[in-house]
């Protein structure tokens, strides 16, 4: 089943939230292998899920929150 807008908007916040963090935390944003802290997220979930966040389940909702937490706080 594909992901619910319900989650998908949750996804959304949080990596809104991340990127948001990294900015205001970061020295250096451009140490980041992405063009900004917010795609870096995007890229970091599609890389440790294997696929877009879209083509996830909402069973998939804790493992991808983990995901952002864990770039959220360890970036490099």
């Amino acid at each position: 089943m594909p992901l619910s807008n319900e989650v998908s908007n949750t996804i959304k916040n949080e990596v809104r939230k991340a990127g948001d963090h990294l900015f205001k935390t970061m020295e250096d944003v451009h140490e980041l292998p992405a063009l900004n802290p917010y795609s870096f997220i995007w890229d970091m979930i599609t890389h440790d899920m294997g696929k877009n966040y879209k083509e996830c389940e909402d069973d998939d909702l804790d493992t991808i929150l983990g995901i952002i937490e864990h770039y959220k706080n360890n970036p490099l």
